[in-house]
């Protein structure tokens, strides 16, 4: 299956919350830093993420916190990932592909 490429930015601090599709055999991530950020990556495996309520967050390994550019891989589905940044002035990007051509 050709692989999607998809990108999400958060600028300042706050969260972007991205559903993926659960089907897809494992996820590759890029995180890039431009100005002064300090963000964290999470996923879920939770059915609907983006409803009210609480959503069971679980911190990427790889870059669960960082201030810089960083790569990381899920080999396995997941529902969705987010994009925290919790401190700074600067923008945080995640690059995410996907073998499977429905990512979000």
């Amino acid at each position: 299956m050709p692989m999607r490429p998809s990108q999400v930015s958060q600028t300042g601090t706050g969260t972007v919350v991205i559903p993926l599709d659960h089907y897809a055999q494992g996820y590759a991530f890029q995180a890039e830093v431009t100005g002064s950020v300090t963000f964290q990556v999470d996923y879920t495996l939770d059915p609907d993420p983006r409803q009210d309520g609480v959503t069971n967050w679980v911190s990427e390994g790889v870059i669960a916190t960082g201030s810089s550019a960083a790569q990381a891989q899920l080999a396995y589905p997941v529902t969705a990932v987010r994009l925290n940044v919790t401190a700074g002035a600067g923008t945080a990007t995640l690059n995410i592909v996907t073998q499977d051509d429905t990512a979000w």
